[in-house]
């Protein structure tokens, strides 16, 4: 078979079943709705705590403030902190490298939603 029949005839076949996929997700027999004696639950959503680079001591800190109620900000808040007062962290905060002009910046930024 060419190659070109190859990608026609498949391209073709793909359509017809999205086609007939399409057309029976729009039978309302087949639309499922809960009853009236049903419940949806809601998924439970679970914090987690992610840094970029591999901070344990951050991400540690992080998940304590969340563990004792703490707000998501607050516990961005001190695992930055964490690491910025770091000196042995030549990433970021007080071990940092210097930049251009000399100095050791400490640059985090946070963004709450209000």
């Amino acid at each position: 078979m060419k190659r070109r029949n190859f990608l026609k005839n498949s391209t073709l076949g793909t359509a017809g079943l999205l086609t007939v996929n399409v057309a029976n997700s729009c039978n309302s027999e087949n639309t499922a709705k809960p009853k009236e004696s049903q419940t949806i639950e809601k998924p439970s959503i679970s914090p987690i705590v992610i840094a970029t680079w591999d901070f344990g001591n951050a991400t540690k800190k992080a998940w304590e403030v969340l563990q004792n109620n703490g707000s998501s900000l607050d516990a961005v808040e001190q695992g930055v902190m964490v690491e910025e007062a770091d000196v042995g962290n030549q990433t970021v905060g007080k071990g940092g490298r210097p930049d251009r002009d000399g100095n050791v910046t400490l640059d985090a930024c946070i963004m709450d939603h209000e």
